[in-house]
């Protein structure tokens, strides 16, 4: 979705200026990022940017986004308008107790709503990996066939993402069994799945509600039902929101010692985007001054 929406803002720009998409003049980009940071900040300019050089490096073509020009246009618009952004804090663990005491579990709808978010943690999942845009658009949702039980943990198998675009190789989440423990996504997922029988093509967070009718996990809902739980906690949407808890899941790993590297193979990040997602706190910067401290 995030593709098609930076495709059609380019191709309706070029237009409105009656310019060809392809085998575009540094100018043309430039007026480009000035068009967009009339509403952007400078991070989400880049990210539209993007598709200029994805769309000239699938017809074999040069990257036009490595001009001097469109670099000096970029920093005027970090200068002018900043880069900070509005970054939402991390969920970690300790929020996570706190929000399973706003669902009811056994109720199907909470207990869909709590399952996607452990998932969404523990797996640092993308909300469009658990989500759909629409009820009548399943889009690439995550399947019952895509999860599986093995060794310690389960397997969540995703063909396409927004960093694989064609399926090619799919992305391999590991999930955690953590016995005893109401942070188990593990278990959390297998009594929803349980809950109901379904075909393997029935989409992963979904269940049939009383009228007989498909109930998939939509964005919007998830959005709407983790921010009510999150005000339930005393926490602010204004500082969380469904991000973070991909934010979280990747803080955490951090903080117990997880290799960046490794963070960001099992995030399936492709780039160095990571370092906006993991921003060490006090108390973890502390840690490593103190080890580093014993080994003089």
């Amino acid at each position: 979705m995030t593709y098609r929406t930076h495709f059609n803002s380019y191709i309706n720009f070029c237009n409105a200026i009656n310019c060809a998409p392809l085998l575009v003049s540094s100018k043309n980009v430039c007026r480009y990022a000035a068009f967009l940071a009339r509403s952007c900040a400078v991070s989400t300019v880049r990210q539209y940017l993007n598709i200029i050089r994805i769309l000239h490096m699938e017809f074999g073509l040069g990257n036009p986004l490595t001009s001097w020009e469109l670099k000096t246009i970029l920093g005027g618009i970090r200068r002018h308008k900043g880069d900070q952004g509005n970054q939402k804090l991390p969920l970690l663990p300790e929020h996570l107790y706190k929000l399973h005491g706003t669902f009811n579990l056994s109720n199907l709808l909470d207990l869909q709503q709590w399952a996607a978010c452990l998932c969404a943690f523990f797996g640092l999942l993308r909300v469009s990996n658990v989500t759909v845009k629409s009820q009548s658009e399943p889009g690439h949702s995550l399947c019952r066939k895509d999860f599986s039980v093995m060794g310690k943990g389960g397997i969540l198998r995703i063909a396409k993402s927004k960093t694989n675009q064609y399926g090619h190789p799919p992305h391999t989440v590991v999930l955690p069994y953590i016995a005893g423990s109401a942070l188990c996504p593990i278990t959390t997922l297998l009594k929803f799945l349980g809950a109901q029988l379904a075909a393997p093509d029935t989409p992963l967070f979904s269940y049939t509600d009383e009228k007989g009718n498909l109930s998939v996990l939509t964005q919007s809902l998830f959005r709407r039902r983790l921010i009510q739980a999150l005000k339930d906690i005393g926490l602010s949407s204004a500082t969380y929101n469904t991000h973070s808890l991909r934010r979280g899941g990747a803080t955490w790993l951090m903080s117990v010692g997880t290799p960046l590297a490794m963070v960001k193979a099992m995030g399936d990040w492709k780039s160095d985007a990571v370092y906006e997602y993991i921003k060490p706190s006090t108390a973890m910067k502390l840690d490593v001054v103190t080890s580093a401290v014993q080994k003089l």
